[in-house]
Parts: C-alpha cells; structure tokens; sequence
C-alpha cells in the first residue's frame, strides 16, 4: 500500500522550492538590498523549479562578477565604419536582430537621426560592460537614456528643474545644470555672475510660487539649443504688494560634457542680466 504520510512528488517539488526560495530570499537581502522575492502562487511545481534554477545560477555568475561587453556577448559581429555603410537602416536593423536573438533590447529615441543610432550601437552600446550570463529566455534591456543625456527630454526637465528652483523660497537657489558660461539679454556673463542675479531677484520676494509650466517649442541653432515655453508665476513682496506674471519664455542651452547646460533665460518678471 502506498504511504499516505509520504509526500507526492508535487508535494516534494513544491517543498524544495520554497527551500530554494528561502535562500534566494536571504541571498538578494544580502547582496542587493531586495526585501521580497515573489513567484505567482499558481506556477506549476516544475516550472517555478526551473525559474528558481534560473535565478540561482544568475546570481552565482553575478558573484563572480564575471563580465563581458556587449559586443562579445553578441558574438562580436562585424561592423563597418560610418564611412564604409551605404544604408544605415540597413545595419540597425541587422545590428538590433543580432542583440534580439541574443537576448538583448535597446530603444531607439526619436531624435537621433540613422546615423546618430548606428554610431551609438556600435560604440556606446557595443562597449558597455554587462554580466556574461547566458539563461534561456532571459532578456537583458538597456535604456538610451542611460547613456546619453542628449534628449530632448532632458532639456525640458533641466529648464523646468531651472525655474522651479528659481521660484521656491523654501530652500537656498542649487542647480547644477547651470553652465560656467552664461548669456545675459544683452553681454555674456560668468556664472557667478548668474547667481548674483539669482538672488538679487529672490531677494525682493517674501513668497515665490509657480503656477504654470509648459513646453511650447525647441529649436537648434549654431549649435545651440532654445527651448519656448509658456509660464505663470505669483511673488509677494516684503510691503505685501502680490504680482502676477504670464506670458512666454526663452531658454538657451549648450551640450557640454554630456549634459545640457543651461546658459540663458528670458521670462516675464525674470532675465540673466548684471546687477
């Protein structure tokens, strides 16, 4: 007769996961700060066993810190110099099949004309450093955005970060995409300069509050970048008189060192200029 106490072979499987996840638990605790590790309660025993295989072995290749760029982890294909492609298209699309049939994604933003992306793929991606484990069906994605600060994305949070700074009171003026060389409405100024201006103008104020922000257009020019977008904002000065701006807006920004930086402002109420 069978044993009743014994446990079906489900019934072992399933307890030896959750041996398995315990340890995996305590793992990620230890080396990666996680606080739950979570499979769905309805994965049949033998596919939760092989996920939790899958990840046991990943997080024993990433102990060794065994790494490889990714160019080789593709297979290291050939690609051809800028000057050598005939159709870029082409080889993006060759180059994204290669990384997809290897497992790995990348985006592709829409600012960056055909042969922006292919000198990104083959230089920025290719070179990057990512962990040599190879597990099937793992998929390893990568964002633009994490290497290149180039977007216009960043342009519109640098100079929305810029004002919002400028007309909150609550802490001291810090911003760090301020560029070393300014540009006032009518000379260039240093950017000490700029931060004078800065708290002069915060310094008539015993209330800033923004009130409205957007993005109206961006335009590149001499290798300058100006970005339009339309404000409101509200000051109340130390005699209690309230003033109230709205109207458009004017920023120019230069991309320096991989960030843009932000050389001028023109705005109702507010402009970099000498005091």
């Amino acid at each position: 007769m069978p044993d009743k106490n014994k446990p079906t072979n489900d019934e072992q499987l399933r307890l030896e996961n959750e041996i398995q996840k315990i340890n995996l638990e305590i793992n990620l605790e230890i080396n990666h700060g996680a606080e739950e590790f979570f499979v769905a309660d309805d994965l049949p025993p033998d596919m939760e066993k092989t996920f939790l295989d899958n990840v046991t072995k990943f997080e024993e290749q990433y102990a060794k810190g065994d790494t490889i760029s990714v160019h080789e982890f593709i297979g290291s294909p050939n690609a051809p110099n800028k000057g050598e492609v005939e159709d870029f298209e082409t080889e993006i699309e060759r180059i994204l099949k290669l990384l997809e049939e290897k497992g790995v994604t990348i985006d592709r933003p829409d600012h960056l004309t055909p042969i922006g992306y292919y000198n990104f793929l083959t230089t920025d991606l290719f070179e990057h450093q990512m962990m040599n484990v190879r597990i099937p069906g793992m998929i390893y994605g990568f964002i633009y955005d994490e290497f290149r600060h180039d977007g216009p994305s960043f342009i519109e949070d640098h100079v929305e970060e810029f004002l919002g700074k400028l007309l909150t009171l609550d802490k001291p003026f810090e911003y760090e995409w301020l560029s070393e060389t300014c540009r006032g409405s009518k000379d260039q100024m240093t950017k000490e300069e700029v931060l004078e201006c800065i708290h002069h103008f915060r310094a008539q104020f015993d209330e800033l509050t923004p009130v409205a922000f957007k993005k109206l257009d961006m335009q590149f020019h001499n290798g300058f970048m100006y970005f339009f977008f339309g404000i409101a904002w509200e000051g109340k000065r130390p005699n209690g008189e309230t003033v109230s701006f709205e109207d458009g807006g004017i920023s120019q920004l230069f991309f320096e060192d991989g960030e843009w930086m932000l050389q001028g402002i023109q705005m109702p109420g507010f402009q970099f200029e000498k005091v």
